[in-house]
């Protein structure tokens, strides 16, 4: 897990001064050493999507990553990746309907649940974060 996130970091950091060009050619790299390290491939290839959305990539670019992580079984992840990219590319409804999907396979997926609360003000979505994030009740005596 460790090798993981180290890999994530320096990609992180190599797409934010040498572009993404530099990050990429770090985690494909890593793609092929996943088996050798037990790390699942997609937590890769989701990170190249999020490196493409956090700087700023083209639509088009992040939509083929996209599909690269669509390989792998959804997700909430997944959905809420596809989500952004729609937002991107200016299909409101695109992004509310990843969003949703994404909540219907992670009721918690607060990231999603997030973007539908920006997205849909007023509706039940802000409840369910509140919810979330309320204390917990006092145990009773």
């Amino acid at each position: 897990r460790l090798w993981l996130e180290l890999v994530k970091l320096r990609a992180t950091l190599l797409a934010r001064s040498n572009g993404f060009g530099a990050a990429d050619r770090v985690l494909l790299g890593a793609l092929q050493e996943c088996g050798d390290v037990g790390v699942n491939a997609r937590d890769l290839q989701l990170w190249r999507v999020r490196i493409g959305l956090d700087i700023g990539l083209p639509t088009a670019s992040l939509q083929g990553l996209l599909r690269d992580v669509r390989a792998y079984p959804v997700s909430p992840e997944t959905q809420y990746l596809a989500g952004r990219i729609a937002e991107l590319a200016g299909s409101q409804d695109a992004a509310r309907r990843a969003y949703a999907q994404a909540i219907r396979i992670d009721q918690a997926h607060v990231p999603s649940l997030e973007r539908l609360v920006e997205l849909e003000p007023g509706q039940h979505h802000s409840q369910r974060l509140a919810e979330l994030f309320a204390p917990d009740e006092p145990a009773s005596r």
